[in-house]
């Protein structure tokens, strides 16, 4: 076989494996149970009006979904709709969402909370608009939240408080998230970041401003041990909130902050 040919095979043989590896299952319309592993992804923009469950329900593992580019949109479904974008369970490893927006859901991403969890998820590449009261929860130790942009958080009902993003876990990654408009009610408490469950969490280069909520907004509220650096914070009556001990924070910037820095050792460069 000349070499040419052995070439053109060679690189037949990768352009298959690779179609492979890059094909899913299509998610066409919502609600869906994924119940088997593999690569699901959305193959148009979908609306909907769910008043409860979620759109998408997930309890399998090694599961990843991607959404190509497309939305899910559940705006229709109005305020009193307790339904959820994205619907894990955080027991089950190798979850992974990305490249996409969910939007107008109570919460837009969700997970089984449970105290003890080492199944980490990756969470990247997403927009969350108009949520009703949390734009996502992450659980599993040492997940990324990566690239997450989380626009508009308000209230539900009687509920009072409005946060971003939530994580329970130890060594969560939050890095490179976008943050704005979290309108906690009077007496409640709004966040950009909250993972005070969190044991060493690492916080880097995230981009917090409040929006025109009535109670305290936070912008980072981590716990122990955690590494806070490069993070830019506006419009907030606490910048970043550190609990417990062994936090560190560096290069950190805020304004029109009351309180920037509560807790936690001074590592430099913060203002």
């Amino acid at each position: 076989m000349k070499l040419t040919q052995v070439a053109f095979t060679a690189l037949a043989v990768f352009a298959a494996n690779h179609a492979a590896a890059q094909s899913c299952t299509p998610i066409s319309s919502i609600p869906a149970n994924i119940t088997v592993s593999g690569r699901y992804c959305l193959t148009q923009s979908v609306n909907s009006s769910l008043a409860s469950g979620a759109a998408i329900s997930v309890s399998a593992s090694n599961v990843q979904i991607d959404l190509q580019g497309f939305t899910l949109d559940n705006t229709a479904a109005g305020a009193a709709s307790t339904a959820a974008g994205v619907f894990h369970n955080s027991q089950l490893p190798g979850f992974e969402l990305a490249n996409g927006t969910l939007r107008g859901f109570n919460s837009a991403v969700n997970a089984a909370v449970f105290a003890s969890n080492p199944n980490a998820v990756t969470l990247q590449d997403l927009r969350l608009e108009l949520s009703r009261a949390i734009g996502l929860v992450v659980v599993g130790d040492h997940s990324i939240v990566r690239r997450v942009n989380v626009s508009r958080v308000v209230p539900q009902g009687a509920q009072t408080s409005a946060l971003a993003i939530v994580g329970n876990g130890n060594r969560i990654r939050f890095i490179d998230n976008d943050i704005s408009d979290v309108a906690e009610a009077t007496a409640g408490v709004g966040s950009g970041i909250t993972c005070t469950s969190c044991n060493g969490a690492i916080y880097e280069q995230n981009r917090i401003t409040g929006g025109a909520g009535l109670g305290t907004f936070r912008g980072i509220f981590a716990g122990p041990n955690s590494i806070l650096r490069r993070n830019s914070i506006n419009n907030a009556d606490e910048g970043i909130r550190m609990s417990g001990t062994g936090s560190k924070y560096q290069d950190n910037l805020t304004t029109q902050v009351t309180t920037a820095f509560i807790g936690g050792t001074d590592a430099g460069g913060n203002n």
